[in-house]
């Protein structure tokens, strides 16, 4: 009997390998997604129980390698089609004569026909404990994909908005109308109504939802439901209580389309959209406890942006102004008579003129109306701080945003020349576009013409915007925000030219006057693509 218990060394030893890529495979399909689930046996009682004789069983009543598997033997994936898989257990990967065949087949099965209990987090990249008493134990290491916890308090507060998003998102496949889901997502397509491009990621994501879920019942739409809130942000699990919510609720009680769109434009106005009423007490102290939790205090500081600092489509070059000794004699002729009182002009996409115009462009100035869409760029005061924004992360860093009035501001306030040309410094997308990540679509195409010396002269705020904050403040945004109205930007230098202009998009059309070679040519942006 002790010769067959000796005989479990050298396949326990052989073990570990087979667990450890069955996770890395796992990990590497699902982009790093899990699921816990909830066995109605232990796991651990199934892991004894697959060895029949006493003393055997005995010789693995091991604590450190029950808590690993209570703690990670239920864990699963589920595929697009719903096929659940254990996330460590493959006892198809041992021989056909290993002594532990049996045992994982035991585990694979009861993980896999469990009732799904959450997404699961975890913080650390070892899994149990490799060694301890002189004997190995249960173990693996995550290699493939970096913790999306930083501490146990973080990774415990994830799974928690996990389920709260299943709960809300269940509720809402239950209640809401999936065929007035599809309507309201019809009317955001067509662009008509207000800031459409805020609430069409959700709503696509929500009429997903109906059609994956359409006609499945019990576990198998469990299932498919916690695939769903695997990939999505908390907030587009919570439709009812948000504008697209509240736009499909009007469609359903049948108002007539112009007060449809009336109250969809009221609540996507600026100042309305996810900004909070007030902060109360309980929210600041909350605020405090989170942001010093996720070590943001840096990250508070702000400053103005820099033209220089800028991912540049376009920039300005000295170099192309003057070539040669007498290059400061060439003239410069327009197509156009300048003696007309306004010249004739080309109007084009942006696309088009990205594509076709400024790769020739030598010189560009912009025409300051007396009132428009000026707008600043900002980023972190300290580089090293830890990100604060949604589209920033710690491996892609992305600190900087932007802020303009609502219905605009006068030139003056920037420092600029009203019915005049301004040169043009340099030509940026709006910073969440900058990665061409799709999940930032919702903030719409835009860029910002840099005008020579332009600058905010008021600087009133930090100019943190609630619908701008990562997700995990969204429940302090009040606090936020009232911060980032009592404080203001920190300056750059007076020598430096600020990230300010003009934003254009498609509601903010611009005149432009463009340099190529010798000629003038005049040009009216008019529309993104």
């Amino acid at each position: 009997m002790y010769q067959a218990i000796d005989s479990y060394g050298g396949s326990f030893h052989n073990l570990i390998p087979v667990i450890r890529s069955q996770l890395q495979q796992s990990l590497i399909a699902t982009q790093g997604v899990l699921f816990r689930t909830r066995p109605v046996v232990g796991l651990f009682d199934v892991y004894l129980d697959s060895f029949e004789d006493p003393f055997e069983r005995q010789y693995h009543n091991c604590s450190c390698c029950r808590n690993f598997i209570e703690r990670y033997g239920a864990l699963v994936t589920i595929s697009d089609t719903g096929k659940v898989k254990s996330a460590l257990w493959n006892n198809a990967a041992l021989p056909l004569n290993h002594n532990y065949r049996e045992t994982l087949r035991r585990l694979n099965r009861a993980a896999v026909l469990a009732q799904i209990e959450d997404q699961f987090s975890w913080h650390t990249e070892t899994w149990g404990l490799p060694e301890a008493g002189g004997f190995e134990h249960l173990w693996t290491a995550v290699d493939c994909v970096l913790p999306p916890a930083r501490t146990e308090y973080d990774a415990n507060r994830q799974m928690a908005v996990k389920r709260e998003s299943y709960k809300h998102l269940s509720n809402a496949l239950k209640i809401m109308s999936g065929t007035t889901v599809q309507r309201a997502l019809e009317l955001l397509q067509t662009g008509v109504l207000y800031r459409s491009e805020k609430v069409l990621p959700m709503a696509e994501f929500l009429n997903t939802a109906f059609v994956k879920t359409r006609g499945l019942r019990g576990e198998v739409r469990e299932r498919a439901i916690w695939q769903l809130v695997s990939t999505a942000p908390a907030a587009w699990c919570t439709p009812r209580a948000s504008v697209f919510g509240a736009l499909v609720e009007d469609l359903q009680k049948g108002m007539p389309y112009e007060t449809v769109a009336s109250r969809h434009a009221q609540r996507m106005n600026p100042l309305n959209y996810m900004r909070p009423e007030g902060t109360t007490s309980g929210n600041i102290a909350q605020a405090e406890k989170v942001v010093a939790q996720l070590g943001l205090t840096s990250a508070l500081r702000r400053r103005f942006a820099a033209a220089h600092e800028l991912v540049a489509i376009w920039r300005a070059s000295n170099e192309q102004k003057v070539q040669g000794v007498f290059g400061h004699l060439h003239s410069t002729k327009s197509v156009y008579n300048l003696g007309e009182e306004r010249p004739q002009r080309t109007f084009m996409t942006f696309a088009k003129f990205r594509r076709d115009v400024l790769p020739l462009a030598r010189e560009i100035k912009a025409w300051v109306p007396r009132r428009g869409d000026f707008c600043a760029f900002t980023t972190a005061t300290d580089p090293s701080a830890p990100p604060i924004l949604k589209w920033d992360s710690a491996e892609c860093r992305n600190p900087f945003a932007w802020y303009l009035y609502d219905k605009g501001s006068f030139a003056c306030r920037w420092n600029l020349e009203r019915d005049s040309w301004a040169d043009v410094v340099a030509i940026s997308e709006l910073p969440a576009r900058w990665d061409k990540d799709p999940v930032w679509a919702s903030f719409g195409n835009g860029a910002l013409f840099v005008l020579k010396d332009c600058q905010d002269q008021h600087n009133q705020s930090l100019a943190l915007f609630p619908e701008c904050l990562r997700g995990d403040l969204h429940s302090v945004r009040a606090t936020i925000e009232a911060y980032s109205k009592s404080k203001k930007l920190e300056a750059l230098r007076p020598t430096v030219q600020h990230a300010a202009g003009l934003r254009f998009n498609d509601n903010s059309p611009i005149d432009l006057q463009v340099c190529i070679g010798d000629t003038l040519m005049y040009y009216t942006l008019d529309r993104w693509e």
